[in-house]
């Protein structure tokens, strides 16, 4: 009972929003991606009523997390709590580079090894992956 209150009383301060409404372990899809890139770079000019159902989800979740979402350097690259964010499109190539990182290691810890990296990979995408590689299979052959 004490440990539902407490949660209900810092739910309420605002302390445990970003746990409850962050971006999570999602894979962001490219045009998500693209919008939030071009709100934080001032250049995203679409009339409410033009906006697609995608423009506007992607707009609430930077919405939410406004002060997690961040642009590096080269203002390209899209963070979310200073951690890279992964595009749908650009898994694939990340995982397989995991992959040689830490020389054929399994979907757990390659899992751990990205999440240091990237915020939205979880270990469901990363088996995914790795149970259609061709590369992977020879390294873990089962029979």
């Amino acid at each position: 009972m004490r440990l539902g209150i407490t949660i209900l009383v810092l739910y309420t301060l605002g302390l445990l929003v970003s746990d409850i409404q962050g971006h999570g372990n999602r894979v962001m899809d490219d045009e998500t991606h693209d919008v939030i890139v071009k709100v934080l770079r001032g250049e995203f000019h679409i009339p409410v009523k033009e906006r697609t159902r995608v423009q506007r989800s992607a707009l609430v979740c930077l919405w939410r997390n406004k002060h997690l979402f961040r642009l590096w350097d080269d203002s390209k690259t899209l963070m979310y709590n200073g951690k890279l964010v992964a595009k749908k499109t650009s898994l694939k190539g990340i995982v397989k580079r995991g992959l040689d990182e830490t020389k054929g290691s399994g979907a757990r810890k390659l899992n751990v090894y990205l999440k240091d990296q990237y915020s939205s990979i979880s270990t469901r995408n990363v088996q995914k992956i790795l149970d259609r590689s061709r590369r992977y299979h020879l390294h873990r052959a089962s029979f």
